[in-house]
């Protein structure tokens, strides 16, 4: 600061380290001119208000970040801070505590974890989505209380706890209904196949949104249209508790008091911590741009025009919302737990099928990105005709019964 002030005031006529968006008002200014660089450390701000948090009886259902007792050490622990050096004869002011200075404190709640064993699953998007089973036991910590209650899921701080002694926190998410018939309490359970069918099903439309973005960047630059750059989607696998040779149930967080002999424990599906400020653009069966009028909103809604048109109208995004993060190194935007419409409605909760996809037709509106990429207008597909039912031969009679519930 004192540099910046003694430049600012001597007789230089030049501009002296002024960054590139200021330099024409530093050369055709008549005013003197200081630029200052602002910068934060946002990993020790998120650490520092974190243990705020954690100091604050106050602060309920916020998403708090402990350290483990392996955290405390190596590079991941914060400095302490020094006591400044006084010189002789000068005496500091002494604290003054009051009678009733701490009368409104209580006891914090001690937040408590299970420890757990982990399969790892991803999802791979090539020619078919496919799920991949990583190889070895993930090990991993997981918080019993829930710090977000969606409409359709809960979610759970984990820290994965790798063999080098490093740490990753993220975030595990779980159903605890699939439709608004269920009720909305947060110790209804649905069958531990449903929750992972719903879950693989979520992981394979954030793989989809991926790559179709890839092919969306592509073609804005093959076109030399300019877009907002800085989206992706969230990055999300799944994991599932299983036994281990130590007698260890289930845990917590999962409600479950034993193993499932065929189908192990909970499926979680596992995704990094994000920003608690979300960014709505599109919801299930309402398209209308809404929010800013800005590059960013415009890039998201003509990305949603063409995915119907790369999918030759057989896919709709929807439920398009983000919150911001980086990206590339970049400020930007990290999509998430977007829903879609197809055709045979079979792509997870959400899915309205051609009801879905006719609310896109009849409700987006082209903003000036979708002329200047000139996507084709939107028209609906017809819905390929469902094979007819074979009456039984003569003789013959149908079988049918319900398939055994294994949650």
């Amino acid at each position: 600061m004192g540099a910046n002030h003694r430049v600012a005031v001597s007789g230089f006529r030049e501009p002296q380290n002024v960054p590139t968006q200021f330099s024409k008002l530093a050369r055709g200014g008549k005013e003197k001119l200081v630029c200052l660089e602002f910068v934060i450390n946002v990993d020790l701000y998120r650490d520092r208000v974190d243990r705020e948090r954690e100091m604050s009886p106050a602060v309920t259902g916020a998403t708090v970040r402990k350290r483990t007792a392996s955290s405390a050490s190596g590079s991941d622990a914060l400095p302490k801070r020094m006591r400044p050096s006084v010189p002789s004869g000068i005496s500091l002011l002494g604290s003054r505590i009051g009678s009733r200075s701490g009368a409104g404190l209580v006891p914090m709640q001690p937040q408590t974890q299970s420890s757990v064993s982990l399969e790892k699953f991803i999802v791979s998007i090539d020619l078919t989505p496919e799920l991949v089973k990583r190889l070895g036991e993930v090990r991993a910590l997981i918080w019993d209380r829930h710090f977000a209650k969606g409409q359709m899921k809960l979610a759970h701080d984990m820290v994965i706890l790798y063999e080098d002694g490093l740490e990753e926190r993220v975030v595990a998410k779980r159903l605890y209904r699939t439709s608004s018939d269920d009720p909305d309490s947060t110790s209804n359970m649905i069958s531990l196949v449903e929750n992972r069918t719903m879950l693989e099903a979520e992981c394979i439309r954030l793989g989809i949104g991926e790559k179709i973005l890839s092919e969306f960047y592509s073609y804005c630059r093959s076109s030399k249209v300019q877009v907002y750059e800085n989206i992706k989607f969230a990055q999300g696998f799944l994991v599932t508790e299983i036994p281990v040779a130590v007698t260890r149930p289930p845990s917590v967080a999962s409600g479950l008091d034993s193993f499932h002999p065929m189908h192990n424990g909970m499926t979680w599906l596992v995704e990094g911590k994000r920003a608690s400020v979300v960014i709505s653009f599109t919801s299930t069966l309402d398209h209308k741009a809404r929010g800013a009028d800005d590059s960013q909103s415009d890039t998201v809604h003509t990305f949603a025009h063409f995915v119907f048109q790369y999918s030759e109208g057989s896919l709709v995004f929807a439920d398009l919302q983000g919150t911001p993060g980086p990206v590339r190194g970049n400020d930007g935007l990290i999509l998430f737990d977007p829903m879609t419409h197809t055709l045979d409605g079979g792509s997870g909760l959400g899915d309205f099928g051609m009801e879905g996809i006719e609310s896109f037709v009849n409700g987006h509106e082209c903003n000036k990105l979708c002329e200047q990429l000139q996507l084709e207008d939107l028209e609906l597909v017809d819905k390929p005709a469902e094979p007819e039912s074979k009456e039984p031969s003569e003789g013959g009679q149908h079988n049918t019964s319900d398939e055994e519930d294994d949650g």
